[in-house]
């Protein structure tokens, strides 16, 4: 599983952007410019309990798990769905886990 840290957050009037910082499966590290959108954050966390950059993390790390994770350094959430067949159910289940309060997310 990744090892997804959030370095830094911006609000957007479509949503947020964040800088993650994770791990690849060769143990290489490698940041990632996320765009999260509120739809797709309001998909993957319908009740608002979880900070933005949880559901942030989840979706990095997954995308990072994958054989061949997207080689770009900008990338938008909704990717994920196109990518990875089952992702919303993945990332919905991942995100209702407690999650450190040091906001390092392992998957």
């Amino acid at each position: 599983m990744s090892e997804v840290s959030i370095e830094r957050e911006m609000e957007t009037d479509a949503g947020w952007t964040f800088s993650c910082r994770g791990t690849l499966r060769d143990g290489s590290k490698r940041t990632i410019e996320l765009g999260l959108s509120w739809a797709d954050y309001d998909h993957w966390a319908p009740d608002g309990t979880v900070a933005p950059q949880h559901v942030a993390a989840a979706v990095v790390a997954l995308l990072l798990e994958q054989d061949d994770p997207p080689a770009r350094d900008r990338l938008d959430a909704a990717l994920l769905r196109r990518l990875v067949p089952g992702s919303d159910s993945i990332i919905q289940n991942r995100v209702r886990r407690s999650i450190p309060p040091s906001g390092e997310y392992h998957g």
